[in-house]
């Protein structure tokens, strides 16, 4: 059973200005980008693994100075043992947050720190829900995929309603709160659409996809085996590769918060009612199929991006 803790939501948005990574059709309203240094530079391999390694240390830096200094400062406050969590997810949110602006901003030179957050006239709602259907969608197959091979039961949790209800508003804090908007501003909105300005999609997505799996081999939920770590990266990395799908389909980092925020939802609903006796059955088959949709989204975004660069290129019978 999963931990149960309480803590505020926090809806952050961004200004974005769309970049040659974004599929979706620009707002008029959206003020035009100026190109980043890495978009200007001569050598993009080097610069790619040089902002890969930024965004890795980063991921260190908004985990432990912001979770853990948020921590602390509850203890520091002597604030009850439940709204700890509350403090390490705004630290880590609020130091992400800063961190990111900072690559973007300074790093990259990029006054309009575009991280695909634009609001959207409500667009964004749709996109998020897109990533939470999404995550459920895949989840959904990977716990079939649990009961036909025998590892899973049904065993309703005996929890008293409060708790559930209480355990749910945790649930939603710590998935988009303390994770999936951070980490997904850092390696879908910085990462991501940085090395797109001067790679192609696919590769912008791969590296950070696997940039995003490599870190989950220090994270206290891969377990202490090889086996356990190899799954637990592999999972993740199948995740990124479909946040960044979505982020290059969308052109929408919103999406990719959806996606990452609502397989720790779904994953935390189902421990309500669910029991699997190997959890590494549904890891890899949610893991294939996270992959799998992240390649179709792809290909999906270089077909619509190769067509709309075909229609620019045929004038108008009016210019003729």
């Amino acid at each position: 059973m999963c931990r149960w803790f309480v803590a505020p939501s926090v809806i952050l948005m961004s200004n974005h200005t769309p970049h040659a990574f974004d599929v979706e059709a620009p707002s008029s309203k959206d003020a035009p980008a100026g190109p980043s240094r890495y978009s200007r530079t001569s050598r993009p391999v080097w610069g790619a693994l040089w902002r890969t390694l930024m965004s890795m240390v980063a991921m260190f830096v908004f985990a432990v100075v912001g979770a853990l200094g948020g921590l602390q400062l509850a203890r520091v406050l002597g604030a009850p043992e439940r709204s700890e969590v509350m403090f390490a997810g705004v630290g880590s949110l609020t130091v992400g947050v800063a961190v990111v602006v900072v690559l973007r901003r300074f790093v990259e030179g990029d006054r309009s720190i575009s991280l695909g957050m634009a609001w959207g006239r409500g667009r964004a709602l749709l996109w998020l829900a897109l990533g939470i259907g999404a995550a459920a969608v895949v989840l959904g197959f990977g716990i079939a995929d649990q009961f036909l091979s025998g590892t899973a039961s049904v065993e309703f949790a005996d929890l008293p309603a409060g708790d559930i209800v209480l355990g749910m508003l945790s649930l939603l804090a710590v998935a988009f709160l303390l994770q999936g908007i951070p980490e997904e501003l850092l390696f879908r909105g910085y990462l991501q659409g940085t090395l797109a300005e001067r790679l192609p999609v696919w590769t912008a997505v791969v590296i950070s996809g696997v940039a995003f799996g490599v870190l989950h081999l220090v994270s206290q939920g891969s377990g202490d085996t090889v086996s356990s770590k190899l799954i637990y990266v592999l999972s993740a990395t199948g995740l990124g590769f479909a946040a960044g799908g979505l982020r290059a389909v969308t052109g929408s980092t919103w999406a990719a918060i959806g996606l990452h925020g609502g397989d720790h939802l779904v994953t935390g609903v189902s421990q309500l009612w669910l029991r699997m006796d190997d959890e590494h059955v549904s890891l890899w088959s949610t893991a294939a199929l996270f992959a799998i949709c992240g390649i179709c989204l792809v290909v999906h975004a270089r077909r619509v991006k190769a067509a709309r660069l075909d229609d620019l290129a045929v004038p108008s019978a009016s210019a003729v």
